[in-house]
């Protein structure tokens, strides 16, 4: 596969060195494409079973397609999480980039009309399940969110639907893909680290979808789009439900 070569806006993105993010955010942030800053390994997910690619390689921006539909807004709203957070850092970074403006931050989102779903604190202790989140976007927002739990079972989606999930996605500048996945599955094949980011980019030629990470100690990475349906086929033991994925969209 030969480079794609980019216009120039989103060359421009490639060419920042910094992005000023959210002061609500903890710790240093990284730059979401350029070269490791010192506080990411530069051999970060060289050990993961998944194999992840990171997007700040050269390969990495090679699969990044030209015409991305989601990348360029998510990079621009993206913020990174706050302890424990990832679900409500993911949310904000998929609801800014669709209603720019809108300026949502992990603390607003918590207020008297989610007060019933879930209470900040107890995202500071557990987090969001995939059902939690699905309906603090809906709330917050008044947009269309759907989740899609993986697997075989009644009211379950099977990989077919996932790979049809990103085909839908991925030209379509309405909406938004949010991961609900294991981090441990990606690492050592082990039901552990459960955790929130959004989907960026699909290339189907390579079947690997771009996570941009919301952790501000993990860079963004493609996997193989098998790889992060399994990572998502895992029980989430705070409802004992599998984990999956949330559709976020304007219409």
């Amino acid at each position: 596969m030969h480079p794609v070569r980019f216009p120039l806006a989103l060359a421009c993105l490639f060419a920042a060195a910094s992005v000023a993010f959210a002061s609500e955010a903890e710790g240093p942030v990284p730059d979401l494409i350029e070269p490791t800053k010192q506080h990411i390994r530069a051999d970060y997910y060289e050990s993961f079973a998944a194999k992840p690619l990171r997007l700040d390689t050269e390969r990495g921006r090679a699969l990044l397609r030209e015409d991305s539909a989601d990348f360029g807004p998510l990079r621009e709203a993206w913020i990174a999480q706050l302890k424990s957070h990832c679900g409500a850092a993911s949310a904000v970074v998929a609801l800014n980039s669709l209603l720019p403006g809108a300026g949502f931050t992990q603390n607003s989102i918590f207020n008297p009309r989610t007060a019933h779903i879930i209470s900040q604190e107890t995202v500071y202790r557990i987090g969001f399940t995939l059902e939690e989140l699905t309906e603090m976007v809906r709330t917050v927002s008044g947009l269309r969110a759907e989740r899609f739990h993986a697997g075989a079972g009644e009211g379950e989606h099977g990989y077919e639907a996932w790979l049809a999930a990103l085909r839908a996605n991925r030209d379509n500048p309405r909406d938004r893909i949010l991961c609900n996945f294991a981090t441990g599955w990606l690492r050592e094949r082990k039901n552990s680290g459960g955790h929130f980011s959004p989907v960026a980019d699909y290339n189907e030629a390579e079947n690997k979808v771009l996570i941009l990470e919301v952790s501000g100690s993990r860079p963004a990475f493609w996997v193989d789009a098998r790889e992060m349906y399994d990572a998502m086929n895992q029980v989430d033991k705070v409802c004992d439900r599998v984990r999956g994925w949330i559709v976020v969209s304007r219409d």
